[in-house]
């Protein structure tokens, strides 16, 4: 049987960008500069064969492909064309859509390449490899190129999310006062009992103040399972999990159990040593994330729980299926919490599905201990001048409110936060003009996004060149420790190492109080 070359595992893995369901290559003949394919990894012919998750994901993926050619060859307006069939001139029996840029005057007509193709080329029609095909060299390069460029378009995707997860609240109603049984976090409750654990969380998802789901955990059950996502019965302890985030593998790392996790969302961003060497010899599954989960592989993984994160409610469709299927479904809204040992105190949360909480209850104070003992020494210091964060992102700079992760830090290692007067719970965003106005003379600037060098910050604007951070040499950015793709340790471990990251800023704005200090997380940008 002739098998489809679309389908070839050789061609798929030369794709620039892959998802859990589609996947983009560049064409080997292509009609202009920028011609690209998006292909679903599964074998459909055409668009009515198309399943739900392939139809909801088509659009996505393609505005995906869009932002990277954008990057490379800034594009603004594209073709889209799909030869769905052979009578439509379809060569390949494999659906893919043609995406093709498009550049004021590039032809006397919008559709003339089109027209060209079927009129004076009357052999080289769209669906065509007739067309002068690119050598091995070249279209390698072109691969690469824009695959850097997708790894780091996600990245920046990820990083902004962080931003929310890691940096503050998006909901002012959502109570922040401590929970029973915990010293800072608010939204979640343990409750033990003879039998395991009943568990409490508040507010599931980003933005959901109302929500309550509760976990009932029993070390025996012969009753019936509940399965309904807020309300769910599980057994423990667990030995088979998957992963949604860093931030929670690190938890489960903390407590010395990184060889239960059977699946995690994407794999290359994960900086731990630990969990690479579990991956050689079990080879961690790739599950997707958000509203693009590989439903049919986490079926087959069958993980006694799925630690997960919601940024919307979106994500319910997909978690309730799968809670129908047997698999339970645990948010874990860490991000919800506003400082820094509040998201801590979470892998308490976690530690009960592992029926561990003893191990978890000993890393929590001793790390409550140590970030407190570490803050008193800020606190002698004797001057706090000014700190900026961030980098804008199209001409809107998201700036931490001052109740946040990131201002408490700031304010714990005994410096005056630029924007303290902004005092909700959410970021704020301002114009690139209206932080150039306030924040030009402050005396240090951090969290500088990607940026691994100033040439970085140059290129979004040329007026920091101005600034006086920029002057003196003090910007700090938290990337540190990165891999190959620029997966951040910090985004990862940070969480788990809140008396980490406040002696590394303590020793960057106060150097004197940290002498034999080494950073883990910052470093100097040159």
């Amino acid at each position: 049987m002739h098998q489809c070359q679309f389908c070839l595992p050789e061609l798929q893995n030369n794709a620039f960008f892959s998802d859990t369901i589609f996947f983009a290559l560049y064409n080997r003949s292509p009609i202009v500069t920028g011609h690209v394919l998006i292909i679903p990894h599964r074998h459909f012919e055409k668009i009515c064969e198309l399943p739900a998750t392939e139809s909801e994901q088509i659009f996505p993926a393609i505005q995906k492909v869009m932002r990277i050619l954008n990057v490379e060859y800034g594009a603004e307006d594209f073709d889209i064309s799909v030869q769905d069939g052979a009578v439509a001139g379809q060569t390949v029996p494999h659906l893919h859509v043609h995406l093709i840029p498009r550049f004021k005057n590039d032809c006397l007509q919008q559709t003339d390449w089109y027209y060209e193709l079927h009129s004076q080329k009357k052999n080289q029609i769209l669906d065509s490899s007739s067309r002068p095909v690119l050598t091995a060299k070249e279209l390698t390069k072109i691969t690469a190129r824009l695959k850097n460029i997708a790894q780091k378009l996600n990245f920046i995707i990820i990083s902004a999310i962080f931003v929310f997860l890691f940096g503050c609240s998006q909901e002012k109603n959502i109570n922040h006062n401590a929970a029973k049984g915990n010293r800072y976090a608010a939204g979640f409750e343990i409750d033990k009992n003879p039998e395991g654990y009943e568990i409490t969380i508040f507010s599931p998802w980003m933005g959901n103040s109302e929500k309550q789901f509760r976990y009932s955990l029993k070390r025996k059950t012969d009753e019936p399972v509940e399965r309904r996502l807020e309300c769910q019965t599980i057994k423990i302890p667990v030995k088979k999990v998957a992963v949604m985030s860093t931030s929670h593998l690190a938890m489960v790392e903390s407590l010395g159990l990184i060889s239960s996790i059977v699946g995690f969302s994407e794999k290359q961003y994960i900086n731990s040593p630990s969990f690479w060497k579990h991956d050689d010899t079990c080879n961690v599954t790739q599950i997707g994330y958000e509203h693009a989960l590989d439903v049919e592989n986490l079926i087959k993984l069958n993980p006694e729980v799925v630690f997960m994160y919601g940024l919307s409610s979106a994500v319910l469709t997909t978690t309730e299926q799968l809670v129908k299927t047997g698999i339970p479904i645990v948010f874990v809204s860490d991000f919800n919490e506003l400082y820094p040992l509040a998201k801590l105190e979470w892998i308490r949360f976690i530690s009960c599905f592992f029926d561990c909480l003893h191990i978890a209850d000993s890393i929590v104070d001793s790390k409550i201990n140590k970030y407190l003992d570490i803050k008193k020494t800020a606190a002698t210091a004797k001057v706090a001048p000014t700190v900026l964060v961030g980098l804008p992102w199209r001409d809107v700079w998201n700036i931490p409110g001052a109740n946040t992760t990131t201002a408490t830090f700031i304010k714990d290692a005994g410096r005056k936060y630029l924007f303290e007067h902004l005092n909700q719970k959410i970021n704020y965003s301002l114009s690139i003009e209206e932080v150039f106005m306030q924040a030009s003379q402050a005396d240090y600037w951090i969290n500088t996004g990607i940026a691994e060098d100033i040439s970085y910050i140059f290129a979004i604007d040329r007026r920091f060149s101005n600034f006086k951070p920029m002057l003196s040499g003090q910007i700090y950015n938290n990337n540190k420790v990165r891999n190959n793709v620029g997966g951040n340790d910090y985004m990862e471990s940070g969480f788990m190492n809140p008396e980490i990251i406040l002696a590394d800023l303590i020793s960057i704005f106060h150097p004197e109080l940290m002498p034999n200090h080494t950073t883990r997380y910052y470093h100097k940008i040159n």
